[in-house]
């Protein structure tokens, strides 16, 4: 009764303000022109403490790259807390945990976003589980193959500052 619901504030919808809409396209471009300027393909975002808004810098970086006619992959790393399921309003079963604990594909867990060139693959909270799914060879080996298929993969990751989940996922 007490909590308020808090919602992300997509650059899709009416209610975001201009300026935030435009630093996220400013941000779109400067990491655009790095990333042909460096050659790379992922972007790992965390932050020092939880909710600092990586969780929604994320997902409207890769919205932005989406409307930029880029394929991207937008990944809930974040086990421990995820949100991209909120984030995006995301109902059902598909998730990186079902992908990283049992014999199936990755692809089979993604949700497209409402007919663009965004796909998201969400997380479940599994604390107890988190470190070993985070730093686990499936792990690497799907972010590997989503490099060769998509323009762009952004991860998002959990916090950095008591954790070494986004250290590890960096290398």
């Amino acid at each position: 009764f007490w909590v308020k619901q808090k919602s992300a504030i997509l650059i899709t919808s009416l209610k975001t303000s201009f300026h935030y809409k435009e630093s996220i396209l400013k941000l779109r471009s400067r990491f655009e022109e790095s990333a042909k300027k460096h050659g790379y393909k992922t972007l790992l975002i965390t932050s020092s403490l939880e909710n600092e808004g990586k969780s929604s810098i994320a997902a409207n970086l890769a919205i932005a790259l989406a409307q930029n006619k880029k394929k991207v992959l937008l990944v809930d790393a974040d086990i421990r807390k995820p949100s991209m399921h909120k984030i995006f309003s995301i109902q059902g079963d598909l998730c990186l945990n079902n992908y990283l604990e049992n014999d199936i594909d990755y692809k089979s867990q993604l949700v497209n976003y409402k007919n663009t060139s965004l796909q998201i693959l969400c997380a479940k909270k599994d604390i107890e589980h988190a470190e070993e799914l985070a730093h686990s060879k499936k792990m690497n080996e799907m972010i590997q193959n989503a490099r060769n298929i998509y323009d762009y993969v952004i991860i998002d990751s959990s916090p950095a500052r008591y954790l070494n989940d986004p250290a590890v996922m960096n290398e």
